[in-house]
């Protein structure tokens, strides 16, 4: 089983030009049974026809939407699969960008997967916002949570010289008195959730790609994760960060694939 996270930025488009021919490559290539997109912005209710294409080889699917920021952007997530989906929770307005919790009958029992977008102001924020998706897997022995955690981890071990070259609102999202914050991924680690990339010894990455123009993106950072239940560890085979000439074009993040066995 393949199971992949990928945010799109801004829904795939752009002010002048569609970036959802590329992405839609790239997730055929890899071709996952599940796939959880952030920045899926707008899929549902205001534009079907996109959420549509995507949906050709994954019959089901389920929305979560986010906030209307003060740039007038909404940060939606989706899950799409080629296994049915039962929608646990969307945490209506209780975050600031969508997060949605799904559930799936797998062949390892059913596994909860957590699409998940946290907030890039604060680590506080995501904190809280966390701790609401953590309690929605409360009552499954299998989970998985998964996407663009806006947030640093311990184990990547950066090295000084790179919060000293963060800009302001790096400063703002990573930092707290000038001390990085590993909050977020630190709780998870408590909680007996593993790192797959860190515990495969996969770490790199996730952003940027070529194509970037987000300021907070302006160092190479692992700000997208997927963390797996202590019961599904001896059943992970491989995690992937996906770098080739289509997925430094396609968005400002790379997917991120994990291979269940």
């Amino acid at each position: 089983m393949k199971i992949l996270t990928y945010n799109i930025l801004h829904g795939g488009e752009d002010e002048n030009k569609s970036r959802i021919p590329m992405i839609l490559n790239i997730i055929k290539s890899i071709s996952p049974n599940v796939a959880a997109i952030q920045e899926a912005n707008k899929f549902d209710k205001n534009d079907y026809a996109k959420l549509k294409q995507f949906k050709i080889n994954f019959p089901y699917s389920a929305y979560s939407e986010g906030l209307i920021s003060k740039s007038g952007r909404r940060y939606d997530v989706v899950t799409i699969s080629s296994i049915p989906l039962k929608k646990a929770s969307d945490f209506d307005t209780s975050t600031r960008n969508g997060n949605l919790n799904i559930s799936i009958d797998s062949e390892f029992g059913k596994i909860s997967i957590c699409n998940t977008h946290l907030s890039p102001k604060t680590e506080d924020e995501r904190l809280i916002e966390l701790s609401k998706i953590i309690e929605s897997q409360s009552k499954y022995e299998h989970k998985i949570i998964l996407g663009d955690l806006n947030s640093l981890s311990r184990l990547d071990k950066y090295e000084q010289k790179v919060f000293d070259s963060f800009n302001d609102k790096q400063k703002r999202k990573f930092l707290k008195k000038g001390t990085p914050q590993y909050d977020v991924t630190d709780l998870l680690t408590n909680l007996e959730y593993v790192d797959v990339t860190a515990f495969l010894n996969q770490i790199g990455n996730t952003v940027p790609t070529n194509s970037n123009v987000d300021v907070a993106h302006e160092c190479a950072l692992r700000l997208d994760y997927i963390f797996v239940s202590k019961s599904l560890i001896n059943k992970v085979s491989n995690i992937e960060i996906i770098k080739n000439s289509l997925t430094e074009q396609a968005s400002d993040h790379y997917p991120l694939v994990l291979h269940l066995k």
